[in-house]
């Protein structure tokens, strides 16, 4: 396990990057104040807990795994990230094209009329076009092994990056995923949201029926800055020391909520 000063040494060196980044440009400096400080410590044990727990997901998923072969020789982690990629780029391309039916029999039928309703709701005389879609890594976050077959659950990490923006049906931009940079004219920022993609890691979570492996929702990654920022000080390094000497990890979140979920980069 990584120790706590290593830890927080090695964060150190790709904070100005990640903090270039979230600026959004045009920063008003520096100001050195304790709350700045502070905040910046906030953001560090986030980068840091956020990066622990994945490695614990990591381990307990190939556990998981092992154990589950043992019985059904079927849980097979290259054939999940197959399944994974078929699904997420014939969804990215069905809705696009504003045809969720096109890929009916890769959705859980629940998602699918969740995803179906959002579709007809949201782009209503738009359309989302997603370009340039390209996958990174797919990594395998969590197994769920039930009695029988029917409800085993694995849950995928994809790290992805594609161009997104919407434009009315008359060709006429109306947002993107994209932000607006402080000085940027509207046409330079729409020129640019049509051409630049944008990188985003979701999770994606399927469900067997009938030895069938459908898509059963999509969750963003793990938000927990809200909770940090209520922290004094002392705990928030106490939460990171915990973090690090912890073996356990709970992966239940993955599968809450069911297929209701809020908004997705596919979903606009």
């Amino acid at each position: 396990m990584i120790r706590l000063m290593t830890l927080i040494s090695f964060i150190n060196v790709i904070s100005l990057d990640v903090f270039a980044r979230a600026g959004g440009g045009g920063g008003s400096g520096s100001s050195g104040g304790s709350g700045d400080l502070f905040g910046g410590l906030i953001a560090l044990v986030f980068m840091a807990v956020m990066y622990i727990r994945r490695l614990k997901l990591i381990k307990k998923a190939k556990e998981d795994l092992i154990v589950a072969r043992k019985n059904d020789t079927s849980w097979d982690e290259a054939k999940f990230k197959e399944i994974a990629k078929e699904t997420f780029f014939a969804y990215q391309q069905a809705w696009t094209r504003r045809d969720l039916l096109s890929v009916r029999n890769l959705l859980h039928v629940d998602y699918f009329n969740e995803a179906n309703d959002k579709l007809n709701d949201k782009l209503k005389g738009k359309q989302n076009i997603l370009q340039n879609i390209k996958i990174k890594s797919l990594t395998l976050m969590s197994v769920r092994d039930v009695v029988g077959q029917d409800g085993d659950m694995f849950a995928m990490e994809i790290q992805a990056s594609m161009v997104d923006y919407t434009i009315t049906d008359d060709g006429k931009f109306v947002e993107s995923t994209l932000s607006r940079g402080k000085h940027e004219s509207q046409s330079r920022y729409e020129a640019r949201a049509k051409k630049e993609a944008e990188k985003f890691t979701e999770f994606w979570v399927f469900v067997r029926l009938r030895n069938e492996w459908l898509l059963w929702s999509i969750k963003q990654q793990i938000r927990i800055v809200s909770d940090l920022q209520r922290m004094e000080r002392p705990d928030v390094l106490a939460l990171l020391s915990r973090e690090l000497e912890s073996k356990q990890i709970d992966d239940s979140f993955l599968y809450k909520d069911g297929p209701t979920r809020s908004s997705q980069k596919q979903t606009g």
